[in-house]
């Protein structure tokens, strides 16, 4: 879908914002597949499937000489135009096999071959107030191919009647920029029943990620972008722990209780106060890379019954970050740390042909890096002012929390030959302004800066119509 908004900060000038400035915003996915299930015998079962997806990310920004703008779809004579697209399309096989050896012990094991191919940036210009009209590409980084060949094994078995256990390998190997890698990544499961109503649970696993996520350190629109692993872009490489106890209840409740840890190795990040779409132009070589911890514990409580349904979760977590080259080598806060996370969902059904539900979310605010000063800066050349900001630490602004209620109504009658069900739905049923991003403004004639919550999608009403037959 189309994001459209007006009037806020340049999105290749951070330092300003232009009236009269129209920016749209447009990413998605399309994929499709094809496969095949089959079983061979009582104890085998195979699965084949060729995917394909497609990802991609398109900006334009106008600035428009016409007061008021003029109509999407229409170039005024003087205008200026600035777009930065990105795409990632990836090409798959899959096999998987499962193979049943007995009641007490099964087996799966299968491959995946991949090809994808990066675009991680480009960005074009096109002034009209010229004639003829001056079109420019300002830099395209160049494309890449990479080839990726995982197969993998894992074994399911029972011990002395009371512990589960799932023990399984990973092979990994990934080719980009003439520069190969091969990982192994191992993993364990095991799941021990105390009595009839307690289990203790505790898993291990180490897995090697080629691909990247480069996150915006500004604060205006989320642009974060995948790029893969190159010959000096080592992969991501994460440890994780965890462990928990679950408890069946009376009336039909149960509950659990999980802890976690998490290390992480070669992640990478821009410089503080980079301009996304600027340093995109040869981006690995506007990078550094560091490592990172994730922990917290999870409560999670469900209730089952003939009527109801629903359940309670809470997170409490906490993401850091340390790179030596950033933030004076100290640690600080990732962008996605949110320190709080509830989610409360049900489901009760009046009868066998109406169903009301509810969802209800919370989470902490994300993070977002703020300047805390600016400073005009002369160039010697042409006397001319530039303005720059002043960062002094990493993440140092939680944004408002967000929460949303969304609310449902299903009533469903079946008929001889097929089965109709009309929904109604509210989204965000209390129109909560939940942020999605922050805009930075400086004053005219001073050094003060304002800054301005942007939000979307307020409470949004629908209707579905749907039969199977």
């Amino acid at each position: 879908d189309w994001l459209k908004l007006s009037d806020i900060e340049s999105l290749f000038d951070p330092s300003t914002t232009i009236p009269n400035s129209k920016d749209k915003l447009k990413w998605g996915n399309w994929s499709s597949s094809i496969g095949k299930n089959s079983n061979p015998n009582k104890k085998t079962t195979t699965n084949y499937s060729l995917n394909f997806t497609t990802y991609k990310f398109n900006l334009k920004e106008e600035f428009l000489d016409e007061n008021p703008p003029l109509p999407d779809d229409s170039e005024p004579d003087n205008s200026e135009i600035h777009k930065y697209t990105s795409s990632l399309n990836d090409l798959n096989f899959k096999f998987h096999m499962d193979l049943l050896k007995g009641n007490d012990i099964n087996f799966k094991t299968g491959f995946v071959a991949g090809y994808k191919r990066f675009k991680p940036g480009e960005k074009t210009s096109k002034i009209k107030k010229t004639d003829p009209p001056l079109v420019d590409t300002l830099y395209a980084n160049p494309s890449i191919t990479t080839k990726e060949f995982n197969s993998f094994v894992e074994c399911n078995l029972k011990l002395l009647q009371r512990i589960d256990v799932n023990v399984g390998i990973r092979q990994s190997w990934f080719r980009s920029d003439k520069k190969s890698y091969l990982n192994f990544q191992p993993r364990l499961a095991m799941n021990y029943r105390i009595n009839n109503r307690l289990n203790w649970n505790s898993s291990f696993s180490y897995v090697t990620q080629y691909l990247h996520l480069l996150t915006n350190t500004g604060i205006g629109l989320p642009t974060d972008i995948w790029v893969p692993s190159k010959s000096d872009i080592p992969p991501e490489k994460n440890l994780q722990y965890a462990t928990g106890v679950n408890l069946n209840l009376k009336k039909g409740f149960t509950a659990s209780l999980e802890g976690f840890y998490k290390r992480q190795f070669d992640l990478i990040a821009y410089e503080l106060g980079s301009k996304f779409l600027v340093e995109s132009k040869n981006w690995e070589k506007n990078v550094y890379s560091g490592e990172g911890w994730a922990y917290g514990a999870e409560f999670f409580l469900e209730k089952t019954d003939r009527r109801f349904s629903g359940w309670l979760g809470y997170t409490l977590s906490w993401s850091q970050r340390r790179f030596d080259k950033i933030n004076n080598g100290m640690l600080f806060p990732f962008k996605f740390d949110r320190r709080h996370d509830v989610s409360l969902v049900g489901v009760y059904s009046f009868s066998q042909a109406i169903k009301f539900s509810f969802s209800w979310v919370f989470s902490s605010g994300s993070l977002a890096t703020i300047p805390t000063g600016i400073m005009s800066v002369q160039n010697p050349h042409n006397n001319e002012s530039t303005d720059i900001y002043i960062y002094e630490n990493w993440n140092n602004y939680r944004m408002s929390s967000f929460h949303r209620l969304n609310l449902g109504l299903e009533f469903t009658k079946d008929r001889a030959n097929y089965q109709r069900t009309i929904k109604l739905n509210l989204y965000n049923a209390y129109s909560r302004k939940n942020p999605f991003y922050i805009s930075v403004q400086k004053e005219e004639n001073s050094n003060d800066i304002t800054f301005r919550q942007i939000s979307l999608f307020p409470i949004i009403p629908s209707f579905t119509y749907e039969f199977k037959f």
